[in-house]
């Protein structure tokens, strides 16, 4: 993954190799820049955080039968979050040393010749293996499959298929999917699990959700600089706790 943001006359680029977005391909994102010519500093950040949150199902898909289930989200948490600074690093010091803003055309002419081939397919084949194993494990956790290994080798073919086909402005708009699902499905269980508390039933929560995706892409009119993710993220915790006061209160009564 690599991630660079440079501005420069009042215009943002960001830049990223699709390594954790179940992608094996290289997108330059204008998203609004196409438009308006910039983009904000809360649209950079927002890219970011749906980026993350993209991999949560996948190390929930490989740590849910750890003994140990708060050191491996610890442990996940940190190294994903080594491995993150340690690409921004790397990015924004070649943009600042080379001038180059797309990081596979600086390995391109910076004659490593099979060095950056061995770079792009490690990166490449490492996490498409663990985005299609990911993918096919929750596939049959919906439909109680048995075939992992099958359905992985599926799922990879029809990324490709999808990478080859599809316009590079399609994942831009996929990324905010992510974040609209995700965003509001963790604020809701987060906000339900520290507080030790299952008083909400489950169908309240799923109507959260529901608002929560529609209220994503309403938000993201405000342009919140701290990210749309955080921003519905807070206002879901706050329905959340705010809603088990009565909840508590007639589960107390009926007991």
């Amino acid at each position: 993954m690599v991630f660079q943001t440079q501005q420069r006359h009042g215009h943002y680029f960001i830049h990223r190799g699709l390594d954790h977005d179940r992608r094996d391909v290289h997108w330059q994102c204008h998203s609004n820049a196409a438009i308006t010519g910039g983009m904000s500093f809360g649209a950079a950040v927002e890219l970011n955080v749906t980026m993350a949150l993209s991999w949560l199902p996948l190390i929930g898909d490989y740590s849910k039968t750890s003994g140990k289930p708060f050191k491996w989200a610890l442990v996940s948490a940190g190294s994903y979050c080594f491995g993150s600074l340690l690409m921004f690093s790397i990015g924004l010091t070649t943009v600042i040393i080379t001038g180059y803003q797309d990081f596979t055309a600086w390995l391109a002419q910076s004659n490593l010749g099979v060095l950056a081939l061995i770079i792009i397919i490690f990166s490449t084949v490492t996490t498409t293996y663990l985005d299609a194993y990911s993918a096919a494990v929750s596939f049959n956790n919906v439909f109680k499959g048995k075939h992992n290994n099958y359905l992985g080798v599926a799922v990879t073919v029809g990324g490709l298929v999808l990478a080859l086909v599809l316009s590079m402005n399609v994942y831009i708009n996929f990324l905010y999917f992510i974040g609209s699902v995700f965003a509001p499905l963790y604020a809701i269980v987060f906000a339900n699990y520290w507080r030790k508390s299952q008083v909400i039933p489950k169908y309240v929560n799923f109507a959260l959700w529901i608002l929560g995706i529609f209220g994503y892409y309403q938000l993201q009119r405000f342009d919140f600089f701290g990210g749309t993710t955080l921003l519905i993220g807070l206002i879901l915790v706050v329905f959340v706790l705010a809603l088990q006061v009565p909840f508590g209160a007639r589960r107390k009564q009926r007991e």
